[in-house]
């Protein structure tokens, strides 16, 4: 059970290495490891002898066969140490060179990560969260260049190539020498010297040239003279554009209100004359399916009514009347009743009479009607199948037209 216990919750060490190497690693040990056994594991990774190293705690030296539990943790629970060279080490010329240590370092498949947690008491706990680390490191693929023939080496562009860092860069930039520096291409062009000298001209170069003289005359300007920058500050003629133009668009904006409000007033006027048409074709039509009912549901609408009307008729006798009176009133509330009925079932029985005749006379119109094709000659050409339907076909006419 200790074993397990050891497996799952590992003693973090965190390593500072010596104080002229900026560097700091971390790793994991069981709680079984003393600091020898810590020395072994860490100079096998440095590729330094065991006995060279030094491992210090608050500048205070760790023996070796102290365990590594029993050392001091910080805050989140973490063994914090240094480690040094002893001076022999020192002048033999070892070196706790961090790339020596991860070029031989192998990432795990899992570690454990401490998360310092508060509970509800306030405390702070340490949890632990395993984490699995994926390796997806691939080979890299051939991006452009070019493979020698016999050797077969792959010669990638440079362009492929991950750059150095910042710090390489600083180092060689003295001593860098690229494409561009070398092959330099030299330009010749001309330019005016800043100093002022004299020219000569001769012969006809001598005409354009203005040569003053004693009796040339010397005009001042005015003393009301005014600038072309001064006159259009003056006339300020944008900002007129821009009040003409200001003022426009507000009385344009004021028409386009007006003409939306009279629109939005207009669109009410007819949606409320069409909501008062609806309304009144809803009524029209519950009339009229009460005056003249067809369909079933008109049907249906009248029953309700008559049952509704007897409901109320028949609760109004029973608070209004009792003994003989009452029976009375029932008996001629029944026989109202029946009446009505009566007059529904003889207006069904009218309907199924029209609606007869309606389909006989469908049929007869349909069979009556001749056969209709269209020609090779693109003419529709009529055919009478029977000597009767042709009779028909005339008594239909004459039906239609009233005769």
């Amino acid at each position: 059970m200790s074993g397990a216990i050891e497996a799952i919750n590992p003693i973090t060490v965190k390593i500072k290495l010596d104080e002229n190497v900026e560097n700091t690693i971390a790793v994991n040990f069981p709680q079984s490891f003393n600091v020898g056994n810590l020395k072994e594991d860490i100079s096998k990774k440095f590729n330094v002898d065991t006995k060279s190293l030094l491992v210090y705690q608050h500048e205070e030296e760790i023996e070796n066969d102290q365990m590594l539990a029993s050392l001091l943790l910080n805050d989140f629970g973490i063994v914090e140490i240094k480690l040094k060279l002893t001076e022999e080490a020192t002048l033999a010329g070892e070196k706790l060179d961090i790339n020596v240590y991860y070029s031989s370092f192998t990432l795990p498949d899992i570690i454990t990560v401490h998360i310092p947690t508060t509970n509800e008491e306030g405390e702070t706990v340490m949890k632990d969260l395993v984490v699995e680390i994926e390796n997806k490191a691939i080979k890299k693929p051939f991006l452009g260049g070019f493979v020698h023939k016999k050797t077969k080496i792959e010669y990638h562009h440079a362009i492929t190539q991950t750059g150095p860092t910042i710090d390489q860069i600083e180092k060689l930039k003295e001593k860098t020498c690229t494409r561009d520096t070398q092959t330099a291409k030299l330009l010749q062009i001309s330019t005016d010297t800043t100093k002022d000298q004299a020219t000569q001209h001769f012969g006809s170069a001598t005409e354009s040239i203005y040569q003053p003289t004693k009796n040339d005359s010397e005009i001042e300007a005015n003393k009301n003279y005014e600038t072309s920058e001064q006159r259009d500050k003056r006339i300020n003629l944008f900002g007129a554009v821009e009040l003409i133009q200001r003022n426009f668009r507000r009385v344009r904006l004021n028409q386009c209100i007006k003409s939306c409000a009279a629109e939005y007033r207009r669109l009410q006027a007819i949606k409320k004359k069409q909501e008062d048409r609806l309304k009144q074709d809803y009524i029209n039509s519950n009339r009229k399916s009460e005056n003249f009912p067809r369909t079933k549901k008109d049907f249906d609408l009248l029953f309700a009514q008559i049952a509704a009307w007897k409901e109320a008729e028949r609760r109004k006798i029973q608070e209004n009347f009792t003994g003989p009176s009452r029976i009375v009133e029932l008996q001629a509330l029944l026989e109202k009743e029946i009446q009505l009925l009566n007059g529904i079932e003889s207006r069904k029985i009218e309907i199924r009479e029209d609606m007869q005749i309606s389909r006989e006379d469908n049929v007869l119109a349909r069979i009556s009607e001749p056969i209709k094709w269209l020609g090779y000659n693109s003419k529709f050409h009529t055919f009478w199948p029977g000597s009767f339907t042709r009779p028909l076909g005339a008594f239909f006419e004459k039906k239609s037209l009233g005769v």
